[in-house]
């Protein structure tokens, strides 16, 4: 089948791939004009609304709460400016157990809820049960007043199914591990339809390395009719390991490489993460001959970039030994349906080298 991977291929390359790797080598969604290769799985993004014919409401576990939404006050900047930013009360962080850098789930109605991360904790002489957040952290909420809501420590959907998560609208934590590998770990943090088809990249590098067994760590979070991105996505380098229960089962790992796989509104490719160069000239190398577009725009990420993914706060880092072998690929929308699987194939190529 077309969709299969070539390992004939796949061994020529190695040999071709082999030499950029040695040496030195080589040097927010944007929907396509047409429809193509899209997955009967993932929603058009030029319909409003996806028919859900699924089970019952996937519950949500975890500590709640009734609280009240209020308008940051004009010194918390960092709520001002980033909407998913969220401050609580030391009443609430204790009845709750969170900290700061957590992550919680905020539902206002059954149309209107989001992740956020709390980034202090302020006492408020107005309620113990108070969360402050800028104006366009309400605004993901569905209003720009104040209002209430329930505030959920578990992000989580109790469910592993895929087409659940799909059908409820909500988001899932997916971790393939043997309690023991160090060599690899593939990462889609906004995988389903946050960052679409990154998730399904991770799978892939995950299976095209089977025999040597590496581990996956993927986010899906679905919302029907649109919205994903803004209900579920969390920087990367927010990600709290007291909030995702499969990233905090490796977190103390050490792996040789980890590979996380983005999504990006413009541009092309970008190779960034905090691994070598050399390593990233590959997978630039291992990119262009699997897509065999010569007009691909394959970059390797520099630092004063916005997605460089260097930061030793992103997940992708610190989830590797010393912190020096995490590779980032963001990647456009249109990229991402013609070429989700040979990048990861490209990925596959020069990781098998590797581990």
């Amino acid at each position: 089948m077309a969709n299969d991977f070539d390992r004939r291929r796949f061994m020529q390359l190695l040999g071709a791939a082999t030499l950029p790797l040695l040496s030195q080598g080589c040097d927010y969604e944007d929907a396509p004009d047409t429809l193509r290769n899209w997955d009967d799985d993932e929603p058009s993004p030029f319909v409003d609304e996806v028919e859900s014919d699924g089970p019952e409401q996937v519950p949500v576990s975890g500590f709640s709460k009734d609280v009240s939404v209020r308008h940051a006050f004009l010194n918390q900047l960092t709520l001002i400016t980033d909407e998913c930013a969220c401050s609580i009360t030391p009443e609430l962080a204790a009845m709750a157990d969170l900290d700061i850098g957590d992550q919680v789930r905020i539902t206002r109605d059954s149309d209107n809820y989001a992740l956020y991360t709390v980034k202090s904790i302020l006492s408020d002489n107005n309620d113990i049960f108070t969360v402050r957040m800028g104006l366009s952290g309400r605004q993901r909420l569905g209003t720009s007043e104040d209002t209430q809501a329930e505030l959920r420590t578990s992000i989580f959907a109790s469910t592993n199914s895929i087409n659940a998560a799909k059908n409820q609208s909500e988001f899932i934590e997916e971790l393939i591990d043997d309690d023991s590998h160090t060599g690899l770990i593939a990462c889609a943090a906004h995988g389903g339809w946050i960052e679409s088809r990154t998730d399904k990249q991770a799978e892939r590098l995950r299976q095209v390395l089977a025999s040597k067994n590496p581990s996956s760590w993927i986010c899906r979070g679905y919302r029907q009719g649109g919205g994903s991105y803004d209900r579920w996505h969390i920087t990367s380098e927010d990600l709290s390991t007291r909030s995702h229960p499969g990233l905090a089962a490796v977190a103390n790992r050490g792996f040789a490489y980890a590979v996380s796989f983005h999504g990006m509104s413009n541009g092309s490719v970008l190779i960034g993460g905090g691994g070598p160069l050399e390593l990233k000239q590959a997978i630039r190398a291992a990119i262009l001959m699997m897509t065999g577009n010569s007009n691909l725009e394959v970059y390797i990420a520099q630092p004063d970039d916005l997605f460089n993914g260097d930061s030793p706060k992103n997940f992708v880092n610190w989830l590797t030994a010393g912190g020096n072998g995490g590779i980032q690929i963001e990647q456009s929308y249109a990229v991402r349906q013609t070429y989700w699987r040979e990048i990861a194939d490209a990925v596959a190529i020069i990781m098998w080298q590797l581990i």
